[in-house]
């Protein structure tokens, strides 16, 4: 029985682009643990008073959507 067999060029593309998917699997999953880290952080210190939110300059914050490299 004959199974069909992408080429060799046709592999190597699909390899290349599982492994960029791979690396921004990686990428983001870094970054969503950062940001955890960090609201785990800023919770801690605005619940222990080290910050206020009267103290908060709501201006400075970037408040628009960024969008991902896709």
């Amino acid at each position: 029985m004959l199974v069909p067999q992408p080429s060799l060029d046709e592999q190597m593309e699909i390899a290349d682009i599982i492994s960029s998917i791979d690396t921004k699997i990686s990428n983001y999953s870094l970054r969503k643990e950062q940001l955890e880290d960090l609201f785990r952080t800023l919770l801690h210190q605005l619940m222990t008073a080290q910050i206020r939110v009267d103290d908060l300059n709501i201006s400075a914050l970037n408040l628009e959507p960024q969008g991902g490299d896709e």
